[in-house]
């Protein structure tokens, strides 16, 4: 049987301040990201920097390139 989009991803819950929150969500919408998508751009940007995957993820500003979560997913499952 096929996978569905939902068994290719796991959450990650943590938790953190409120205000650290609402600030990630301002920095989402300016980024035209839901939450969970930017965070996930900050882990592989981070995870880039630091040498554990070489996967670039791109802004969603309209005057750039964009990779979208899907598309980050699969780049990642054949990086591994």
């Amino acid at each position: 049987m096929p996978e569905s989009k939902d068994s290719m991803t796991i959450p990650i819950v943590f938790r953190c301040d409120p205000k650290i929150k609402e600030a990630a969500k301002k920095a989402a919408k300016a980024d035209n990201r839901s939450l969970s998508s930017y965070m996930l751009k900050l882990l592989v940007e981070d995870l880039a920097k630091t040498g554990f995957t070489e996967i670039k993820v791109t802004s969603r500003n309209p005057e750039r390139e964009s990779l979208d979560s899907d598309s980050l997913l699969e780049k990642m499952k054949h990086n591994f």
